[in-house]
């Protein structure tokens, strides 16, 4: 698992210029002690760095996220080459946030790639960060053929439940249930859509009869996780006297 998170932070982070490179330190930087402290630096500069990319719609708002790009991507470089240098033994207890960072990583290539559709609206300092750190420009250039299709449709479904998960997580009351009423058609569409596409991936590459790959591991985990989340809540609203009918019906396709 330390090598893929270290292949796809590299990949994305490799094109720093040698300067950068050469000054990185072998040891931890400052404030950070331990294996387990730079991947939760990782985590949270990965996230800062997904939400600056969902910032962009706009030449300007493409400007401003560029020069807060380039400073949380090379600080991420240097806490992966820090991580790089501790022998295999130190970094096995930390999977779990090792998987959590392959997953913020995958959630935010798809956005990468929609912002280079666009040619970043124009700006060319947003441009310029995505050359400079070479940014892939599909899943296609961190992954193989085949596991890139399979991750981008497993993206989808997870990103399908990870909003159902919200909208039930905000209910609280009946005032609460009303106002998002009218979202459970559209979620619960979006939801079997994906997964159908998943289901019709896997039977035409055969999928169901072999293993899933460690590349792929991560995004499968995510929508196993948000569906445990989704059944949390749906026992919640049931316990509170909050699951209409038609809600259950709903929840019921959506996990099923």
């Amino acid at each position: 698992m330390r090598g893929l998170l270290l292949k796809i932070c590299l990949l994305m982070l490799s094109s720093l210029p040698v300067v950068a490179v050469e000054t990185v330190p072998a040891a931890p930087a400052h404030g950070v002690e331990s294996p387990c402290d730079i991947c939760h630096a990782l985590l949270e500069e990965a996230q800062q760095v997904n939400l600056i990319l969902r910032s962009v719609s706009d030449r300007e708002s493409a400007d401003k996220a560029a020069d807060a790009l380039h400073v949380r991507l090379k600080k991420m470089k240097e806490l992966c080459h820090q991580l790089e240098v501790y022998p295999i033994d130190d970094v096995r207890e930390l999977t779990t946030s090792m998987r959590s960072l392959t997953h913020i990583i995958q959630s935010g290539l798809p956005v990468i790639h929609r912002l280079q559709e666009v040619n970043s609206y124009g700006s060319e300092k947003l441009v310029q960060v995505f050359h400079l750190y070479r940014m892939p420009t599909s899943l296609h250039a961190v992954y193989s053929e085949e596991d890139a299709v399979d991750v981008a449709l497993y993206l989808e479904w997870g990103d399908a439940l990870e909003d159902v998960a919200y909208y039930l997580g905000r209910i609280k009351n009946e005032t609460d249930l009303a106002g998002i009423a009218d979202q459970l058609p559209r979620l619960t569409e979006s939801v079997e859509s994906s997964r159908k596409r998943v289901e019709a991936q896997q039977l035409q590459d055969n999928r169901q009869s072999r293993e899933i790959s460690e590349q792929l591991k991560p995004a499968v985990e995510r929508c196993h996780a948000i569906r445990r989340i989704i059944q949390a809540e749906q026992k919640r609203l049931a316990e509170a006297g909050l699951l209409r009918p038609k809600l259950d019906e709903m929840l019921r396709r959506i996990l099923k």
